[in-house]
């Protein structure tokens, strides 16, 4: 093969049949196929060993599946630990009077805030994935974090018991 055109011509529209065959979602196909190309080319193999294409297009669905398979997994724990109805201090002895009022004011704050603050602050969630959870742009997801923050720090300092 003279380029790397020619190349891309020639092995694509294969490694997006080997996709298909492989189960690969039909939406994502085509960008696989083409980053299985940009990862052969950036290796710097020869244009002559393309079947190499195929194993680098079957570890880009593996990686897609167990990326799939852990957004998944993050939901299930996401509608389990932070259901509306759930109570946050629901597991912690009766006796913590204070995980209850911060259980109390978690719940108080607006939706959108209290999504954000429970990701980021109780589930230690990157912002890069609450973004792309709740489908918002970085700056809102910070702007909310802030203020769902002051808040919480506000209703707190109302309502913790006094230290002695």
């Amino acid at each position: 093969m003279d380029s790397v055109g020619e190349f891309f011509l020639r092995w694509h529209p294969e490694v997006c049949d080997f996709l298909r065959r492989k189960g690969a979602p039909q939406d994502r196909i085509e960008d696989m196929a083409s980053e299985s190309i940009v990862r052969f080319l950036e290796k710097g193999y020869p244009l002559v060993h393309a079947t190499i294409l195929f194993g680098i297009a079957r570890h880009i669905l593996a990686d897609y599946w167990r990326e799939l398979e852990k957004e998944k997994e993050l939901e299930r724990t996401m509608r389990a630990t932070f259901d509306e109805t759930a109570d946050p201090a629901a597991e912690m002895p009766e006796d913590h009077e204070e995980a209850q009022i911060v259980g109390e004011a978690i719940r108080r704050l607006p939706t959108g805030e209290r999504s954000v603050v429970q990701m980021r602050a109780l589930a230690g969630m990157g912002w890069e994935r609450i973004c792309m959870s709740l489908e918002i742009s970085l700056e809102a997801a910070r702007s909310r974090y802030k203020r769902g923050l002051e808040k919480l720090r506000d209703d707190l300092g109302r309502r913790m018991p006094a230290g002695d």
